[in-house]
């Protein structure tokens, strides 16, 4: 979990847990006792998950328990996709870019790279399906695999447009709320009172949909995702679900951990007292604002008054700063 949080290589899981220990402590080895798991290790450990799929297991595995506890409705679904980049660089020893990876563009810009396919709760906010394809996969076509089957209306962006007219879609009984493409609303004028209504039905549906850019957010920005770290999609997939069980919640790092008694919840450590065994919280507080606002920067920096300095004063008469810096010359000579 590491790994997949902080985006650690398996190299730097393996530094990590010996040199911190807050990793040792959340990873739960005791370095006393045993051995750190190396980098093969953990590359054997992470082929295995891939080999019997336990990946997505474990991710059905918890949506499972949150429907149970009444986490997750089931009753609505907002399904969208992103792209992943991948490297686009021949300079290999294959001389090829990734066969499973396709390029496509998104207004004038080309990508390359995979498509994460991802059905949300509407209510919670929570991701029930995640899918992997290539980048050159339309949104549409992925439709059916996101939604899970029991919801009865989904909300979908300008690109699922004409999804209801599917032939794998036609006998679903839910409510197909998708948003107008921009081109349509600018034919309509806002002074019109159809074009103002038109307008603020669109804002109310960008509301909703608005949950299904979170889960993106956190594993882009904060689990470093943006670019795939292995080859082919059954890896990154892989990689995809194991990020999207952490719920869409940022990483509970362990340095800022209350779990830890060494470290405090605002980045400050705290010692144990001699002899008290009294707590002491050692962060470090803001400084208080400059309250003077005639303070010159020269006395800011030196600590001294402007009439303390053996300058001359500005409005000093030129033979009185010129008999002033030659005395300041013969002291220093002296």
């Amino acid at each position: 979990m590491c790994s997949k949080w902080f985006g650690l290589s398996d190299e730097g899981v393996e530094d990590a847990v010996t040199d911190s220990r807050a990793v040792t402590a959340f990873v739960g080895i005791d370095l006393g006792r045993e051995r750190a798991p190396d980098a093969t290790t953990l590359l054997q450990f992470r082929h295995l998950l891939e080999k019997h799929d336990l990946p997505r297991v474990l991710f059905e595995t918890i949506n499972r328990t949150l429907a149970a506890q009444g986490l997750m409705m089931r009753e609505g679904t907002i399904a969208d996709a992103t792209i992943i980049a991948a490297p686009p660089s021949v300079k290999n020893e294959e001389k090829a870019r990734d066969p499973e990876m396709h390029q496509t563009r998104k207004g004038n810009q080309w990508y390359f790279g995979m498509k994460a396919h991802i059905g949300v709760d509407a209510e919670s906010g929570l991701v029930h399906t995640v899918v992997g394809t290539a980048a050159n996969v339309a949104d549409i076509t992925q439709t059916g695999q996101v939604l899970h089957g029991e919801e009865k209306v989904v909300f979908l962006d300008a690109g699922y447009t004409g999804v209801e007219k599917r032939e794998e879609l036609k006998d679903r009984e839910v409510e197909w709320v998708v948003a107008e493409k921009p081109s349509k609303i600018k034919q309509i004028s806002e002074e019109r009172p159809l074009g103002r209504l038109l307008r603020q039905r669109e804002t109310l549906k960008a509301r909703i949909r608005a949950k299904v850019e979170h889960p993106f957010h956190v594993i882009k920005n904060l689990f470093h995702f943006k670019k795939v770290r292995y080859k082919g999609l059954a890896k990154n997939t892989a990689q995809l679900h194991m990020l999207f069980a952490r719920r869409g919640k940022s990483p509970p790092h362990p340095l800022q951990s209350p779990e830890y008694p060494g470290v405090t919840e605002a980045g400050g450590s705290r010692e144990q007292s001699q002899g008290t065994g009294e707590e002491r919280n050692t962060t470090r507080k803001p400084r208080a604002p400059n309250r003077e606002p005639g303070r010159s920067l020269r006395r800011r920096r030196s600590g001294r008054r402007p009439e303390d300095c053996p300058r001359a004063a500005p409005h000093d008469p030129p033979d009185i700063v010129r008999a002033s810096r030659s005395s300041r010359f013969r002291s220093l000579a002296s």
